[in-house]
């Protein structure tokens, strides 16, 4: 509930024919009642709006932002730490649980081929989704018995990953190619009775050993595609030369008689 109220107060200034595909559940009476004073903060909030005291607005907005992302990181903290498998990233959450479970948003072989669906967590949201839900892959590959059931523990990580690539903007399909989407969607579906695995494969000219490599060799292309990314390259652009120092304060010392640092040029 604190995520959807989170969600109310960032779109409540902006006008309801641009949300298009932005879903916001109603506010939740037993929610409010538990939390009287959020309630009361909120309300204050949309009367100054109305009012058209929007600075005011704005700054009353900011702080209960806030207060709720403490309350979110608190909520976040307890499931973390009796979660049996956890996801760890904010976004991969949002992504995840906010988004598949929770809302029930069904990835399939037609909507990771379709549009981008329009959502608050950005490109690099979805690129950290992509990450995480791709070492997820990983790590049911490395820790399955057999080829078989890798395919199937893979599966459903590996499409999470690759909603998580067309979800940030990127042409999953150009990246990827359409086969091994449409094999780990039907992979997917009889994830839960692996015997079926190896027909649904062979339908596609497949075999449980030839999936797994296609799924590595598309990990790794997902990966190269997300360092291209615009907004990650953007980022890395702001970020300083980790060795720039080193590289001065060896330019200065390359002058003196005497090294104090005794520093080497690896150093």
């Amino acid at each position: 509930r604190w995520r959807d109220e989170y969600r109310r107060l960032d779109y409540l200034f902006v006008d309801a024919s641009e949300l298009k595909t932005v879903v916001i559940a109603p506010q939740d009476a037993e929610f409010l009642a538990r939390n009287p004073g959020y309630k009361d903060t909120f309300d204050e909030v949309v009367k100054l709006s109305d009012s058209g005291e929007l600075k005011l607005a704005r700054n009353a907005r900011r702080e209960l932002l806030m207060r709720i992302n403490g309350q979110l990181r608190k909520e976040q903290g307890l499931a973390l730490y009796f979660a049996s498998e956890a996801y760890q990233t904010e976004h991969t959450i949002g992504h995840v649980v906010g988004e598949v479970q929770e809302m029930g948003r069904k990835i399939t072989a037609a909507s990771l081929k379709g549009p981008v669906l329009k959502s608050p967590i950005g490109g690099l949201g979805y690129l950290n989704s992509a990450n995480e839900n791709y070492a997820n892959t990983i790590k049911e590959l490395a820790h399955s018995k057999s080829p078989l059931d890798a395919s199937g523990g893979a599966s459903k990580y590996f499409l999470r990953s690759m909603d998580g690539i067309k979800q940030s903007g990127l042409d999953l399909k150009a990246i990827v190619g359409e086969s091994i989407i449409d094999q780990a969607a039907a992979v997917e579906a009889v994830r839960a009775d692996v015997k079926k695995i190896p027909d649904v494969l062979k339908k596609f000219g497949s075999t449980p050993e030839q999936y797994i490599a296609d799924i590595q060799a598309a990990g790794a292309k997902m990966a190269a595609a997300g360092l291209d990314h615009p907004e990650f390259k953007k980022l890395t652009s702001t970020m300083k030369d980790p060795f720039a120092d080193l590289d001065k304060l060896k330019k200065m010392t390359e002058g003196l008689k005497d090294n104090p640092w005794k520093l080497t040029p690896v150093e």
